[in-house]
Formats: C-alpha cells, structure tokens, sequence
C-alpha cells in the first residue's frame, strides 16, 4: 500500500507541476517593454496611458529600476550566484525599468505588437541625437552646409531620415549603443509549451487515476482473501442473529486502516525527500537546478498548518479508498 501511494503521490505532484506550469504560461506578461536606466517617467507613463486603451490589452504593470533590480538579484542569488556577485558590485542597484502587458487573448498578438512597436517608433524619434562632422555631412534640420549654402538634393531632413545608423545615437543610450526603448515579444513557442503542458496535465491525471485503481484492487484483494479464510466464522455469525453492519464494519474499517497508514507512511517519506532536498541540502546542484526551471512557478505559500493539512488529507484518502474497496469486497460474501 505504501509503495503504490507513494507512485501514486509522484505522479500527482507532476499532474500538479504541469497545471502549475500551464497557469504560469497563460498569466504571465505577454509583452514586456524595456526602457533603459534614466528614462523620464514622462515618457513612459504617456506610454501607459496610451496603450491601456488598446483593445485586447488587459493590464499593464509598470516594473520600476530598482524593482527590477531586487527581482533579479533575488533570482540570480538561488541560480547563478556568479551573476549575483556582479550585481552587488553596482553602486546604483537600478535595471532597466519596463511595462509588463498580459494580453486578453493570444491570438491578437501580432495585431497588438504590430501598434506598440509604432508607437515605440514614433517615440524613438523624439530621442534622437544626431552627431554629424560638420565639414563632411549637411545639417539634419535644415539641409545646409555650416556656411548657410543649399546641398543639391538635400531633403528637408530630420533625424528619422538620417540614413546612416552610425550618425545616429538617443537619449539614454546606454554602452549597448541599443535603442532606449524596446519590446519583447514572447509568442514564439507559447503554444506548444500550452499544448505539451496540457497534454502532460491530461496524462498525469490518467497515470493517478490507474494507479488508484491498483491500490482499490490491492486491498480488495486482500479483504476478500481474509473474508475467504473466515466465512465459516461469517457464516455463524449471521445464524446468531448478527446484523450486516455488525459482520461487515470490522472490515471495512480493516481496509481503511491499509489505505490509511499506507497514504500516510508514503506522504511522510516523500515530504522527507523534500525536506532534504530543500531545506538540508539547499545549496546542491539538484536544489539549484530545480530553482532555475520551476522556481517562479505560482507555488502555494507553505505553513505548518498547510502541511499538516495535506498529510491528513493525504491519509483521508487513503482511508476512503481502502473502505470502499473493502465494502464492495465484502459485499460477496456478507449479503
């Protein structure tokens, strides 16, 4: 009973990190727009606004520097401890801030990024600086020479028609020598990662149910051959008068007490394994690697009284089960 509970728990836990998983995918920002450090919040909040009306936009969440800074540096310090020495050697402990926007709908993206970016666009070319040699290149908003003369075919020029990149640089510009404003997309494998996951979930649960079914055939099993070896003593108490409660509740209560025991000792070894993992042996590659691939995961706060909880429901099952196949067990042999 243990060991079929314990599989039967594992299989349950990855059922449940699979559901988790596919909640994550579906809840978390769908677009995510980076500004670079010292953006003036002007800009960014007319962002905001702007885009809060969009149709098919849920919500967007602004992420200041110094948020995105201590989120970071929270995740690196349990995942890349190299990359969590760097950052404590900022003086200033700012990211890049940025505005985080959880679709409605995930088939609108395109249509959705497509506006966002223009107006990314629109708004790159009010930073623009152009740096141009004097001597060599025509103003960029006139189309003169410095002396004040007309360039044959100079274009009424500003510095979106700049056609050199390496004449231009924006406000904000950081080392990267990359736009102040960008946007990140994720829908490249957003629906296969929601497809595997559901499928996955969909498995599990089958795995879980089959396995349950075991355990039920397990402990009928094993009542109905106690019942076998002792229907002669069944039989005498029925012709004293015994009631069918009477006959039957000391198996079912019998079955019961596997499914309990066998629920509670596989639950209790398993949050062991947990424990240990988590809590003795925290800084081991297996601990780090299963922070890295599941730790922002929706994962439930834990307390004591959670976890007590869960043991006891564990055990409820387990209880539950091993009645009832006991019951229908029983029901062959005491009519």
């Amino acid at each position: 009973m243990t060991l079929a509970f314990l599989v039967a728990s594992i299989f349950g836990g990855l059922a449940y990190i699979a559901n988790l998983n596919v909640k994550y995918i579906e809840s978390k920002s769908n677009m995510i727009v980076f500004f670079n450090v010292g953006m003036d919040p002007e800009v960014i909040n007319s962002l905001k606004q702007k885009w809060e009306g969009i149709i098919g936009i849920q919500e967007i969440t602004y992420l200041s520097e110094e948020q995105a800074f201590q989120f970071y540096a929270d995740y690196t310090s349990k995942v890349v401890p190299e990359i969590y020495q760097v950052l404590s050697t900022y003086e200033e402990h700012k990211l890049p801030s940025s505005l985080e926007i959880k679709l409605e709908s995930l088939n609108n993206v395109e249509n959705i990024a497509s506006s966002i970016q223009s107006d990314i666009d629109s708004e790159l070319q009010k930073l623009v600086i152009v740096d141009l040699d004097p001597i060599e290149s025509v103003s960029a908003t006139d189309g003169t020479t410095p002396d004040g003369g007309q360039v044959a075919g100079a274009q009424d020029s500003r510095p979106s028609e700049v056609t050199n990149a390496q004449d231009i640089k924006y406000k904000y510009e950081d080392e990267t020598e990359a736009p102040p404003i960008s946007l990140a997309v994720d829908n490249d494998n957003l629906n296969k990662l929601k497809d595997v996951f559901f499928k996955l979930r969909i498995a599990g649960i089958g795995a879980l149910s089959l396995l349950f079914v075991f355990v039920a055939i397990f402990i009928f099993m094993t009542v109905e051959f106690r019942l076998y070896n002792q229907k002669d003593e069944i039989g005498v108490m029925q012709l004293v008068g015994g009631s069918l409660f009477f006959i039957r509740a000391p198996y079912i209560i019998e079955g019961g007490f596997y499914g309990f025991f066998g629920a509670l000792l596989s639950t209790i070894v398993l949050g062991a394994a947990l424990f240990s993992t988590f809590v003795v042996y925290k800084d081991s590659t297996i601990t780090q690697f299963l922070y890295e691939n599941f730790g922002q995961l929706p994962w439930p706060e834990l307390n004591g009284l959670l976890i007590a909880g869960l043991i006891l429901a564990m055990a409820g099952v387990g209880f539950f089960l091993g009645a009832i196949s006991s019951y229908f067990s029983i029901r062959r042999y005491i009519r």
